[in-house]
């Protein structure tokens, strides 16, 4: 199965399921990002590719918000690492 035929998949299982068309479409999104990231067919998508993409969602949205809103969202030690205890 290619990724547009999977797509479809979802898109039809989603309507057969009264999803709202913004619900599809913001999924449908999701999915076509996470296969350009897999880079790769979806029948070889396994668990561990699922695992590092969460990781990279998960690091990109921290990135995101330690550039947008540094105080209050980042630990002392990453914004100053070397203020830490015992570093003069």
């Amino acid at each position: 199965m290619d990724k547009l035929l999977a797509m479809k998949s979802f898109r039809d299982d989603m309507l057969i399921r009264n999803f709202s068309s913004k619900t599809i479409t913001g999924y449908c999104s999701q999915l076509s990002a996470f296969f350009e990231y897999c880079g790769c067919v979806p029948q070889l998508v396994d668990i561990d590719k699922i695992r590092k993409y969460l990781v990279h969602l998960k690091m990109e949205r921290s990135l995101s918000s330690f550039h947008h809103k540094p105080s209050g969202h980042v630990h002392q030690d990453v914004l100053y690492p070397h203020h830490g205890a015992g570093v003069t």
